[in-house]
């Protein structure tokens, strides 16, 4: 019998926790939580961004891809494929065939009409917010346009700007022009696209 009420006495003691115990516990929980879904929502912005920068960069592949297969025009199949991009509308660049009617074609360059596909969007999220371009080790933001193109039967880039003249790289500035959060995407004269 003795050890029956000991052991009674010991298991109402130990019955649960205090509502003291209990507020702090669910106050670390929110807490937890709260901090969570902040970070989450930037984390989901960044991961995002990312993505329209790797859409991107295959819509470059693809203009490359053009050009150095036989895909053509008619009898002509040595024509440029490039991706324009504009300052103007940032929240769109073009998919265009050079097809030097005009005779300016050294580098080739983005005429009115030359587009081949609807103009390919940028995620409505996010803009184009700077275009940039190298020459000579120098690199100058703010460029108003940018045309890159690839001619058969080299992968190497050509690139043109209207500001800027013997590009030897460009880059492309991603961004929501509220955050400091920017995806680049840069393009070498060998034809190398990065994402960074």
């Amino acid at each position: 019998m003795l050890r029956t009420h000991t052991l009674l006495k010991k298991l109402k003691s130990q019955r649960g926790f205090t509502i003291i115990e209990l507020l702090v516990t669910i106050g670390i929980v929110v807490l937890v939580t709260g901090i969570v879904m902040i970070r989450y929502s930037s984390f989901n912005s960044s991961v995002l961004l990312t993505s329209q920068g790797y859409i991107t960069a295959f819509d470059l592949r693809e203009a490359q891809s053009l050009a150095v297969s036989v895909r053509g025009n008619s009898s002509n199949f040595r024509e440029e494929y490039g991706i324009f991009f504009n300052s103007a509308t940032p929240n769109e660049y073009l998919l265009f065939q050079d097809n030097d009617a005009n005779g300016d074609h050294s580098p080739a360059r983005y005429h009115s009409g030359e587009a081949i596909a609807a103009a390919y969007k940028v995620d409505s999220r996010f803009s184009i917010v700077d275009i940039c371009g190298t020459n000579g080790g120098t690199t100058t933001c703010g460029l108003s346009d940018l045309a890159v193109t690839f001619k058969r039967p080299d992968f190497d880039a050509q690139l043109y700007s209207s500001s800027l003249s013997n590009l030897t790289s460009a880059e492309i500035h991603f961004g929501n022009g509220e955050s400091s959060l920017i995806k680049r995407v840069i393009i070498y004269g060998s034809g190398q696209i990065a994402v960074e």
